[in-house]
């Protein structure tokens, strides 16, 4: 679930970069939510074996974690017609205060293992030729 107005301040700072010159700083004010997004495009990188995406992360609670959004351009979704999207999860932050790198690897075995299951779901018709990535998600509402 994605909540408006849940980002209250968001700014590009340099006293914490972890690396480089900036960093992004947020705070999220949120109730009851499950989920706050927010995401970067990427354009679109192919779901070959050797993808993966990573993010360096430093916040005042755990939970945050980062995903993958994929495009499955064959396939549409019985519910819209549109390509269908999934999102790929990825490592989880479990270190308060300090700077945790989080990551999406292994995205063609994720990818599979998810197509597996859609297939029980709604059909053989879906298709993962093509699948790419178009978007990495940081769940940035914690736990």
């Amino acid at each position: 679930m994605d909540i408006a107005g849940a980002v209250k301040e968001h700014a590009r700072i340099t006293k914490e970069a972890f690396a480089g010159r900036q960093c992004e700083w947020l705070r999220v004010v949120s109730r009851g939510a499950a989920a706050v997004y927010v995401s970067h495009n990427v354009g679109r990188a192919r779901v070959i074996p050797e993808l993966a995406a990573s993010v360096w992360v430093k916040s005042d609670r755990p939970g945050l974690q980062l995903f993958a959004r994929v495009v499955l351009p064959r396939t549409n979704d019985p519910r819209s017609q549109t390509p269908l999207l999934l999102r790929l999860e990825g490592t989880i932050y479990t270190q308060p205060g300090r700077w945790q790198q989080l990551r999406v690897e292994k995205l063609n075995a994720l990818l599979l293992r998810r197509i597996q299951g859609l297939r029980l779901q709604i059909g053989p018709q879906v298709d993962g030729r093509e699948a790419y990535v178009d978007q990495l998600l940081l769940n940035v509402h914690g736990g």
